[in-house]
């Protein structure tokens, strides 16, 4: 019963994934390749099975159902790491554009305070960017 323990090592590969999916996403990487191979070697042995008796099915449906239960809490797992990748490549894009609109609001102070007196080219007041609250205005 070579496939029982390939089934039981799958499971026990899934835990990994999971228990390493609290800390890391490249955690799960090598325990969910041992549980494709150790999968890969059950089905191979199992497709060799002409049947088993009901005692040895009950206990591989349980297994699978089990297999099937741990793969989809890993896969959860997975899914919240791609929800913080999509979410930090939002920020990014908008930290650029935030750049982007800072850089011409920056340019355009400057030309106005440079046309004010061409020796204020490149200097802004602080009153100019405060609203009259900062302790330097008390």
């Amino acid at each position: 019963m070579a496939y029982m323990e390939s089934m039981q090592s799958t499971l026990s590969s899934l835990f990994a994934a999971g228990e390493a999916g609290r800390t890391s996403l490249d955690g799960m990487v090598v325990p969910l390749t041992s549980a494709v191979s150790d999968m890969s070697g059950a089905v191979a042995e199992l497709e060799g099975l002409p049947v088993v008796g009901p005692a040895v099915g009950e206990k591989l449906q349980r297994t699978m159902r089990a297999i099937s239960a741990a793969q989809s809490t890993v896969g959860r797992i997975a899914s919240t790491y791609s929800q913080v990748v999509s979410g930090a490549a939002a920020v990014q894009e908008r930290l650029g554009s935030l750049s982007e609109q800072a850089g011409k609001a920056s340019a355009a102070i400057n030309r106005i305070a440079g046309q004010v007196s061409p020796s204020l080219t490149g200097i802004l007041p602080t009153s100019a960017i405060t609203s009259g609250n900062s302790p330097a205005s008390a």
